[in-house]
């Protein structure tokens, strides 16, 4: 079944389980016959990215090289998450700071709050403007930022763009199919380990602020890059603020309840107090968790 925007998830997981290449999906998009606009915004709702930048930076993610864009270096990506590009961001802008005040998505990664203040004061349209390496809002900006410098927080800027009017619910398709939301950045590790991916270093305080402001406790992408660990505050706290058993996955191509899913992990790696919680919350075992 296709969405309003004519995409469908088995459409994204062919795109994500198949190689292919620009020239290839530029030629596809030439094919619609349509102004170059239109049809590379069709190309990408077809296969679940919101913009064609955003479908771009996934199909042609590089390992960030010397010469990678600032941002980035500084913001998880899901793609190439290490330590070591965190570091020569962070370099990169001790050689040049004028780096944090370039524009709104610059200001939001490096939590310059001040010059945040003062880009929306003077252009309040800016608070969820798409823009930057990855084409994403500002509020991802902060959530996704791994800076982590002793004199700047991004949660400040956060807490800054979400009473300016930001919406807490911000999100990207990452391949087209799975919602990674400004929640999912802050609590942040994943698949690569938290070495690689980890957590916005004040992630409580950031998802108490997004959870506060009315962002979706049912974050199927969140709750799975935190399942690796044995850590279960993430889904604590989602379940605090009304993550519950009728909730279902909401990747593109997810099926069924999401403690489920949780639950069934859980029991497959021994995670008995996870196992234990998710019960206590209406999760069912296996085999038991309906349609």
């Amino acid at each position: 079944m296709s969405d309003q925007h004519g995409n469908s998830p088995a459409l994204a997981l062919h795109f994500l389980s198949t190689p292919t290449t620009l020239p290839a999906i530029e030629q596809e998009a030439t094919a619609l016959g349509l102004p170059d606009g239109l049809a590379r915004q069709r190309i990408a709702h077809r296969y679940g990215f919101l913009t064609w930048r955003q479908l771009e930076t996934h199909v042609d993610q590089p390992v960030p090289a010397e010469e990678a864009d600032f941002l980035h270096l500084a913001c998880l990506n899901y793609h190439h998450d290490r330590p070591v590009f965190r570091r020569r961001a962070r370099e990169m802008l001790l050689s040049d700071p004028s780096l944090a005040v370039r524009d709104v998505w610059h200001a939001a990664c490096v939590g310059e709050t001040d010059e945040m203040e003062r880009i929306l004061d003077a252009d309040p349209s800016l608070i969820e403007a798409r823009g930057g390496w990855f084409d994403w809002e500002p509020l991802l900006y902060a959530a996704y930022s791994r800076l982590d410098l002793p004199d700047r927080s991004t949660l400040a800027t956060a807490r800054l763009l979400v009473e300016r009017g930001a919406t807490p619910n911000a999100f990207y398709m990452w391949g087209g199919d799975c919602r990674f939301t400004a929640l999912t950045g802050a609590f942040g590790e994943g698949e690569q380990g938290p070495a690689n991916q980890p957590p916005h270093p004040e992630w409580k305080e950031f998802a108490r602020l997004l959870l506060d402001a009315g962002a979706d406790p049912n974050d199927g992408q969140a709750l799975y890059n935190r399942m690796f660990s044995r850590d279960d505050r993430c889904l604590e706290m989602l379940l605090e603020y009304g993550l519950n058993c009728e909730h279902r996955i909401n990747w593109r191509s997810g099926k069924g309840r999401v403690l489920d899913y949780q639950l069934d992990w859980a029991i497959r790696n021994h995670h008995e107090a996870r196992e234990k919680l998710l019960v206590e919350n209406g999760a069912r075992e296996p085999g038991r968790s309906g349609t």
